[in-house]
């Protein structure tokens, strides 16, 4: 099988929670060699955040034999608001990755770069790459960021010059398939084995041990922009005795409302690793979700995790969701999703295993020989 050097480009910094890059890397790293890439951050942004000590750290790290980690140096700040320290940025970043891809790649091979910003357009043809890749997970137009002419202007330019664009969800490619060559659905999946709870034994966390039950769980990013809080309250207030226990990060709105309710448990982040002990204690689980144009655009990472644990699961009505509303609780109004919580808790049938089974069918590993195949195609 051909192998290639994919440099990706990512939006995250490793050290984040488990995400859409790290498995797409994790598992290309199976077919070809891989130079994970830091985002761009400005020196004042490295010094307010602390990431300045990532930075004295390893420059480059060996994951696997495969797959490497570059950090990079702190760049020139406001780059998106003077043209020649953009210039500069690009120059020397082009040139510093460059550095470690001819040391430690073997250079005979086609190199692929893969893009999952549009603000990193100006990257492309820095490598003497054979292939160029947009990772579209977003619809960036609906993000805060998105609000600007420059984001909407950078993905223009990327979605025209990417030979190929892969996007995460049936809406994204249909809005995207105007503005590029060739588009391919790889939507998210979930590492099934990690997940898959059903004949596994695990001790009850000491930081749960003693909520009351029954126990309704949530684990994924609690941003306000994404996360129906208003939904949370009036289940909190629903079910008083019932405990409401989520993990993952929180941003301050969030935490401002529901810090209120004695019922309510913001645990923050917990290891990818440990996480399945935990769910393993939850009865049910919940997709608590606001139905905006950017969350109907998205695949969560999580639906197909939660689809593994053979856990019930209770969702709002986002586009994601819908093909499953068979072993899915699928909610299309506050009213439905708070009375759906109760049925699930006490309903005895539950098609448990069709909901492990198609969990089963879109394993990571799956998604990224697709991937892989996709890529072959074009080299």
């Amino acid at each position: 099988m051909k192998k290639y050097n994919l440099v990706y480009l990512s939006p995250f910094i490793w050290e984040m929670r488990r995400n859409r890059s790290h498995h797409i890397v994790k598992y290309l790293s199976e077919y070809g060699n891989v130079l994970f890439i830091y985002p761009r951050i400005s020196i004042i942004s490295y010094l307010k955040s602390g990431f300045i000590r990532l930075f004295l750290s390893t420059k480059i790290r060996k994951l696997n034999k495969n797959l490497f980690l570059l950090r990079i140096p702190p760049l020139l700040p406001f780059e998106l608001k003077y043209n020649l320290f953009r210039k500069t940025n690009t120059l020397f970043l082009s040139k510093y990755v460059n550095f470690y891809l001819k040391k430690y790649f073997n250079n005979n091979l086609p190199t692929v770069l893969m893009i999952t910003n549009p603000y990193d357009v100006d990257m492309i043809g820095k490598f003497n790459e054979k292939l160029v890749i947009y990772d579209c997970s977003d619809d960036i137009s609906e993000l805060p960021l998105g609000k600007t002419s420059c984001a909407v202007e950078c993905e223009q330019q990327l979605l025209k010059k990417a030979d190929f664009v892969i996007t995460v969800s049936e809406r994204l490619k249909e809005k995207k398939s105007k503005f590029c060559k060739d588009i391919y659905l790889i939507n998210n999946g979930v590492e099934f084995e990690h997940f898959n709870i059903v004949d596994k034994n695990y001790p009850v966390p000491s930081d749960i041990k003693q909520i009351k039950k029954p126990v309704i769980g949530y684990f994924g990013v609690i941003d306000s922009l994404i996360f129906d809080v208003e939904l949370m309250t009036e289940v909190a207030e629903s079910y008083p005795d019932y405990s409401f226990v989520l993990i993952g990060p929180a941003d301050r709105k969030v935490k401002k409302i529901l810090s209120k309710y004695r019922n309510v448990f913001l645990l923050n982040e917990k290891d990818y690793d440990i996480l399945p002990s935990y769910v393993k204690h939850f009865d049910i689980l919940i997709l608590p979700h606001l139905k905006n144009e950017l969350f109907q655009s998205a695949s969560p990472l999580k639906l197909f995790e939660y689809m593994a644990t053979g856990k019930k699961i209770v969702s709002t009505d986002f586009f994601a969701v819908k093909p499953f509303s068979d072993f899915i609780f699928v909610a299309y109004s506050k009213k439905e999703f708070i009375a759906y919580i109760s049925e699930a808790l006490n309903t005895k049938s539950h098609d448990y295993k069709k909901q492990i089974e198609t969990a089963k069918l879109n394993d990571w590993y799956q998604k990224i020989k697709q991937l892989n195949e996709i890529i072959l195609s074009y080299l």
